[in-house]
């Protein structure tokens, strides 16, 4: 070796030894080789793989070509573009299977250049025994580290998410440049496979590839093999037809795992890199990795626990969490349709047969949404007596959905028995197809879409199904609005109070008055009860309404009791909510509001809805106990519409019954609707109960309320709601005479208290 080789070698050593790791040693090495050599290709071959070279672009190297080149020391290499070039190639020393290679279409290497070329050979091969042991002393101390982690974790019991999570992350530590997936079979569709765990996985791939069909040709293979299968580019295409991965994944690594000895799933470690190879040294980290999933899959707690994550424990249908997975995945791959179903009666049946009547219907429910929708697609259990269908498949048209949406109103049609009473229940669905989009929607922003869609169908009279439109999220904005305006609304004193009368009807004298809330908004005018009420109940300002409504009625009664003397005989009614009245404390705050205004607690009668009673029964009886200790009456509101039973009626401290006005309207037109409100007054005797008429509007109903014995009366027919102001004026009105209510009797004036 010359002196010119013998200065090249030493700067030649420190760049290769200056290089952390094999591919980028070989690299530099292939380089510096091209460069010295005055080569247009530099190449470095370790085994029968191509690792690195030069004067090719990336992905484009003839790999067989130049591998067999090095092998067989070709003098002259036919390379692609430049045509036939002088070849030289070199081993890397005794203890590395490999060569170095060059080639350039210029003169033959001289011998000061062969020598050169076999020092630098000698050198890379001594550096990258070097590196290899170094690397596999650094990997075989990650790896037991990895492994002790995930040991104890399964051993502390951690959640099997956690377990999982820390397999594929640990995985991906060591296989840095790659992506790693756990698969499972889905326990309620096994021709599918689910994303249980990944790590270093782009997101838009996650979602093509998130859920996979379980095929002989596919990775899953393994399943039915029980072998690791390791393929690169050029294989990629026989195991799957998911373009997502064969236009993308360069190199693979599938293990089988198991539970019990049974395969369930498989661990996957994937690369983009086109110069990807796996070896039998990553196979068999990747094994032990895959023993350790088995391991905690086998854990019976952990199987139970990955199970009640995502189902519902009552139906055993997949719950809201897993529901949102599959529509993230199904929304990623193209249009799919989604049904929001919500059961019409379900609260009735819940109500007045119990909560265990009531979960006997869900399951019944459940079971019969899972015949009517057919294998491929999801149903959920959203919450309550709601219930998500996802349509899992590439939809062409609303049409498709909407069949099996009448296919799930058919299936809830028929009567169901529960707690040995048969009883209809019928369902409300909301429809919307989505997804394909270069942005497809996120899942919540389609839930919200069927969501709104089934309200309006709602709306339109129950058993009905409607699809959705944009349009529709103007409703949802004004609803939203409302809320925001309604929590307002008592500060700024929108809110207000009229009183109508409710009378004797025997001698047609008013005995007390009906406190009901108005709301005057700033933009949107007069509301009334049935449009905000509702919404103050689900938003949780119910109580602090009913609060302002107790208070601001005692002191109405307060200013006419200064005014008129007479007032004094007057009693006063409120309507509260059950929810309210359940509060720490309800009832003793009415009675603080009492002493602190000078109001008699006896002359307030406090009603309460016969749906609200039925529904929480025992937290209104205790409630309801509290008031009657403070001598405050109680009556049941819209009796008749709840299917209270006689001994709830028996159970409760109730005072009086009112007589829905849906009992009322027909009382004078149809022998039906007499019967009706004839066995509620008589009912209201038996128990020795007062009975109130809501809705009185004709001078006939009047009367045949009279004939049968109801003790009192309101409604349009005997007096409009009235605003403070007119209250007095109304009694004086009152056959000219102030003190017209005069000479009722105290037990009359209290309802029966």
């Amino acid at each position: 070796m010359d002196a010119w080789a013998a200065q090249q070698l030493p700067e030649y050593l420190a760049v290769v030894s200056s290089r952390p790791d094999v591919a980028a040693a070989a690299l530099v090495a292939a380089e510096w080789a091209a460069e010295l050599m005055e080569a247009e290709v530099g190449a470095v071959v370790l085994g029968d793989r191509l690792e690195a070279q030069v004067g090719f672009p990336r992905g484009a190297a003839p790999s067989a070509t130049l591998v067999l080149a090095a092998a067989q020391r070709r003098p002259t290499i036919d390379v692609p573009g430049l045509g036939a070039c002088v070849g030289a190639s070199v081993g890397l020393g005794a203890d590395m299977t490999g060569h170095l290679l060059v080639a350039r279409s210029g003169a033959p290497f001289g011998a000061e250049e062969l020598s050169l070329l076999r020092g630098m050979g000698r050198i890379l091969g001594l550096q990258l025994r070097q590196i290899e042991t170094l690397a596999s002393m650094q990997q075989r101390q990650r790896l037991l580290e990895e492994f002790a982690r995930v040991q104890r974790a399964i051993t502390m019991r951690s959640p099997l998410q956690e377990i999982l999570d820390a397999i594929t992350t640990g995985i991906h530590a060591l296989f840095e440049r790659d992506m790693v997936s756990l698969r499972l079979l889905d326990t309620d569709d096994p021709d599918w496979m689910m994303l249980a765990s990944q790590s270093g996985m782009p997101d838009w791939f996650a979602v093509k590839a998130g859920r996979l069909p379980v095929t002989d040709r596919g990775f899953q293979h393994v399943l039915r093999t029980g072998e690791i299968l390791m393929v690169n580019r050029q294989g990629i295409d026989d195991y799957t037809d998911e373009v997502a991965i064969s236009t993308t994944v360069q190199a693979a690594m599938v293990a089988p795992v198991s539970e019990d000895g049974v395969r369930v799933g498989c661990l996957l470690v994937a690369s983009f890199d086109p110069e990807r190879r796996y070896d039998e040294r990553d196979s068999e980290t990747l094994q032990g990795f895959a023993d350790h999933v088995s391991m905690a899959l086998t854990d019976a707690r952990g199987v139970q626990a990955l199970h009640q994550a995502h189902h519902d424990a009552l139906t055993g249908l997949p719950n809201r969490t897993l529901l949102k997975i599959r529509l993230g995945h199904a929304l990623g791959r193209g249009p799919c349709g989604l049904l929001f179903v919500d059961l019409d009666r379900f609260k009735l049946v819940n109500d007045s047969l119990g909560h265990d009547a009531g979960d006997q219907l869900l399951i019944e429910t459940a079971d019969r949404l899972r015949e009517a929708v057919g294998p491929g697609n999801t149903v959920a259990r959203y919450g309550g007596d709601e219930f998500v269908v996802l349509v899992d498949r590439i939809v062409a048209d609303v049409s498709e959905v909407t069949a099996v949406a009448e296919r799930v109103l058919a299936a809830v049609e028929p009567p169901y028995v529960a707690a040995g009473r048969e009883c209809s229940v019928g369902a409300s669905i909301g429809v919307t197809v989505a997804g394909a989009a270069d942005a497809p929607p996120s899942a919540d922003e389609v839930l919200r879409d069927a969501d709104v869609a089934m309200y309006r169908a709602k709306h339109r009279g129950r058993g009905c199904i409607e699809v959705f439109h944009p349009e529709m999220h103007a409703v949802l904005m004004e609803r939203l609005d409302l809320e925001a305006d309604l929590r307002r609304a008592v500060e700024q004193g929108e809110l207000f109070l009229v009183y109508q009368p409710i009378v004797e009807l025997a001698t047609l004298r008013a005995v007390r008055f009906e406190a009901l809330a108005r709301w005057n908004h700033p933009t949107r005018g007069l509301l009334g009860p049935d449009l905000f009420i509702p919404l103050a109940e689900e938003t949780g300002l119910i109580a602090s309404i009913g609060r302002w409504v107790v208070g601001e009625a005692m002191r109405a009664a307060q200013r006419w009791d200064a005014a008129w003397p007479g007032a004094r005989e007057l009693g006063m009614t409120v309507n509260l909510a059950v929810s309210h009245l359940r509060l720490p404390g309800a009832a003793a705050e009415i009675a603080g509001m009492a002493a602190a205004i000078g109001y008699d607690p006896s002359r307030l009668t406090v009603e309460v809805t016969e749906n609200e009673l039925v529904r929480d029964h025992d937290v209104a009886v205790d409630a309801l106990f509290e008031l009657r200790e403070l001598g405050v009456s109680v009556a049941v509101d819209d009796f008749g519409t709840g299917f209270s039973s006689l001994r709830y009626l028996r159970q409760l401290p109730v005072n009086a019954v009112k007589i829905d006005r849906s009992f009322v309207v027909d009382v004078d037109t149809s022998p039906e609707g007499l019967a009706f409100a004839r066995s509620i007054v008589g009912l209201g005797t038996a128990l020795s109960l007062c009975t109130v008429a809501e809705g009185i509007e004709r001078e006939t109903q009047l009367t045949e309320l009279r004939r049968i014995g109801c003790t009192y009366g309101q409604g349009f027919a005997l007096a409009r709601p009235l605003d403070e102001p007119a209250v007095l004026p109304w009694l004086s009105s009152r056959d000219g005479d102030p003190h017209a209510t005069a000479g009722v009797g105290a037990e009359a004036l209290h309802l029966g208290g």
